[in-house]
């Protein structure tokens, strides 16, 4: 775990799923409507490429290794630097998804309102990849009645 760098959010997600589908999740518009958000669109899965989302971030892709790592620069809703991280374990049908975002915030109730909205797009990720209905509720900015986040560090 990183340490208690300013204006850095860290989440790490165990997802039952192998890495390709969670990584894939990023570069389709179907999974990203499903998980993300349901108004953005994906222009080019590749360097230079960009996320253009409606209610949560847009972001550049500034580096892709394939199923492994992706970054994102941010440059609305919220700014800075994102980096998700892909590990294989279980034999290939589990991911630890280890997500940084670097530079996203200057107080500490901007801090807590980023890293709630974050957890809740990873929880709807993970929810996308294993096949199950997605919590979070994109237009409420809340999870639905019933469906908070499950595990330790959801």
């Amino acid at each position: 775990m990183l340490g208690n760098l300013a204006g850095t959010i860290h989440i790490e997600k165990e997802i039952k799923a192998p890495v390709a589908r969670v990584y894939g999740a990023f570069g389709q518009a179907r999974a990203l409507n499903a998980w993300y958000d349901p108004r953005c669109r994906i222009k080019k899965f590749a360097v230079g490429g960009k996320l253009v989302g409606d209610n949560y971030p847009s972001a550049e892709i500034l580096a892709l290794i394939p199923n492994h790592t992706i970054v994102h620069r941010y440059s609305d809703i919220v700014s800075g630097s994102g980096v998700w991280s892909f590990v294989q374990k279980s034999k290939g049908k589990t991911t630890l998804l280890i997500f940084n975002h670097f530079d996203a915030y200057d107080n500490k109730e901007e801090g807590d309102s980023i890293s709630f909205y974050w957890r809740g797009l990873i929880e709807n990720l993970a929810a996308f990849c294993e096949s199950r209905e997605i919590p979070f509720d994109h237009d409420a900015g809340d999870y639905r009645k019933g469906m908070e986040p499950r595990g330790r560090n959801a």
